[in-house]
């Protein structure tokens, strides 16, 4: 008869592991300072929202618009478009572009059993950002939010600091001009 008990060894074993590498112990009282007085504790700075260049699909807005809107939710945050562009594909069906004025959409039209989905989402106004980030920060803000991208391309004086959201189909990515944030786009592969 099979044993099928190598997966709850093998779990068991990564987390401790896990507890060793993390240092999570029992609570150990803090220490006094050299005035008698409990030491404060270290200021904590927030972990980087990519893990090893990938982002989760819940971490990606701009502009407050979040990648898993459909198109009535976009309205409700944005308003009216200035331009409503729709066209068909033949991968995809109905494709249309709602264009505000300091940010582009676009995205699948759905139907009844299918949602909308956004497929780019990009721009370029200052003042517009993802996860506090915005058009016209240094490589430095997103770094330190966004921890190291997957990719870092350099063509002379522009770079693009690119993260997987996801799937590797899946793209957000910060343009920079003389380490200036210049714009903020998601991109996902349509096929």
């Amino acid at each position: 008869m099979p044993c099928y008990c190598a997966y709850p060894v093998k779990a068991l074993a990564l987390g401790l592991m896990a507890t060793a590498l993390l240092g999570c112990s029992l609570s150990q009282p803090a220490p006094e300072s050299s005035a008698g007085g409990a030491a404060a504790p270290p200021a904590s700075v927030p972990a980087p929202l990519a893990q090893q260049g990938l982002l989760q699909t819940a971490q990606v807005t701009i502009g407050g618009v979040a990648i898993t809107m459909d198109e009535a939710e976009i309205r409700r945050v944005l308003g009216e478009p200035t331009a409503v562009v729709d066209e068909e594909s033949g991968c995809c069906g109905l494709l249309r572009r709602l264009e505000y004025p300091t940010l582009t959409t676009s995205l699948i039209k759905g139907d009844d059993s299918d949602p909308d989905f956004i497929y780019a989402l990009r721009t370029d106004s200052l003042g517009v950002s993802a996860a506090g980030v915005s058009v016209g920060d240094r490589s430095e803000a997103v770094l330190s939010t966004f921890g190291p991208p997957a990719e870092d391309i350099v063509e002379a004086d522009q770079r693009s600091l690119v993260y997987v959201v996801e799937i590797d189909a899946d793209r957000l990515v910060f343009e920079l001009v003389d380490d200036t944030v210049t714009s903020i786009g998601y991109y996902s592969l349509l096929n």
